[in-house]
């Protein structure tokens, strides 16, 4: 097994997953195909394009057990030849780990403004 750098996640790391989120959400409740029903979306749907970072980010999002990774063996009919050949959706690790960011950011801010009234 190969071992894993387990580095901070980086704010860029996180506001990926946050937006992972969004859309694996979305998809369960708006898009009726199959596998898009099941939450899983393509790197355009977490704002992806060409040469920017979120295949690399959700690869190692992925890698941490905070996202998983489907990769279509077979053409889909429903799939736009453009569309990358994965698509991911996020874990529930994975939103355990946005609330623990979210409420650590809170409390966090709460501290931060409450400081010096009194």
């Amino acid at each position: 097994m190969r071992a894993v750098n387990l580095k901070r996640l980086t704010e860029r790391d996180l506001d990926t997953l946050g937006e992972l989120r969004a859309a694996s959400d979305s998809a369960r409740k708006h898009d009726p195909r199959p596998i898009r029903a099941d939450g899983f979306v393509q790197v355009m749907d977490v704002g992806g394009f060409d040469a920017s970072h979120h295949s690399k980010t959700l690869t190692k999002l992925v890698r941490r057990g905070l996202a998983e990774v489907w990769a279509a063996r077979d053409k889909q009919p429903w799939r736009s030849r453009y569309a990358g050949g994965r698509l991911y959706r996020i874990t529930e690790r994975g939103r355990s780990r946005l609330e623990q960011h979210n409420k650590t950011r809170s409390d966090h801010a709460h501290r931060h403004s409450s400081h010096g009234q009194g």
